[in-house]
């Protein structure tokens, strides 16, 4: 039916392969590498599902020749979606600063906001917890009732 196999993994190494090369022809090969020119790309191959020898599973691209081809049963082609999406390179961190306000003092503005306190009049008491969101320089404060179950969360930024 078809001429060759590959191992799957090797097929969508090859394509994203070729997904890098072609963001480096249309950006640029200086800027492909400190920039993100192609942010999603989805590929669809007509294919052949096998397993191989050693159990791993081999692809055989079907061609659109192949395709209308009486010799192809339409029942044994398989559509493989791939889909790349690109990621900002985290490797050089950027200085984050931690927030000036303390701890204590965002979650006392969280629990002074009158929704809050009707709350806590309401639910008996609430529990509040506080963690850094470095990328924000702020607080995220969350309020829960005394079962555990979240009524209030807020980002409260550093001002």
């Amino acid at each position: 039916m078809v001429e060759e196999s590959t191992n799957l993994n090797a097929f969508v190494q090859a394509a994203g392969a070729g997904l890098a090369s072609a963001q480096a022809s249309i950006a640029g090969a200086e800027l492909a590498t400190t920039t993100i020119a192609v942010a999603e790309a989805s590929l669809e191959a007509k294919v052949a599902i096998e397993s191989g020898e050693d159990g791993q599973v081999k692809v055989v691209p079907i061609g659109a020749s192949l395709l209308s081809s009486p010799a192809v049963k339409q029942g044994s082609v398989s559509t493989l979606t791939l889909n790349f999406v690109a990621l900002a390179d985290d490797s050089s961190p950027t200085a984050v600063t931690p927030p000036s306000l303390k701890r204590d003092d965002a979650i006392a503005k969280l629990a002074d906001r009158d929704d809050v306190k009707r709350l806590e009049n309401i639910l008996g008491g609430l529990v509040y917890n506080a963690s850094i969101v470095p990328e924000r320089s702020g607080w995220l404060v969350s309020a829960r009732d005394s079962a555990g179950r979240l009524v209030r969360e807020s980002l409260i930024a550093d001002q």
